[in-house]
């Protein structure tokens, strides 16, 4: 994936698809047509079979996760669903 941020969220998104899940790369500044081919040539050539390695192993994380209820994120949801029945409800007068 090549990322060029422009704003707001999109410069943190680029560190995370760049720095931590190191699946892409950042184009910075003012693009330029060399570069841009430069960077495409990169992400096709045999060092991209690592990114790709990446980004199915994320997938796989990502799937597990969430994938029925033995997955982490359905129980923290279910931890949290049960957090908020056991909060004391309080009637205003």
């Amino acid at each position: 994936m090549l990322c060029r941020p422009c704003f707001g969220d999109q410069v943190g998104n680029v560190r995370y698809v760049a720095d931590a899940w190191r699946v892409g790369r950042e184009l910075g500044g003012k693009l330029k047509r060399g570069e841009v081919a430069a960077a495409v040539a990169a992400l096709m050539d045999d060092g991209s079979a690592r990114m790709r390695w990446r980004a199915r192993e994320l997938r796989r994380r990502a799937a597990e996760s969430v994938g029925g209820e033995d997955g982490a994120s359905w129980l923290n949801v279910d931890k949290l669903v049960s957090h908020i029945r056991a909060v004391p409800t309080q009637t205003l007068s």
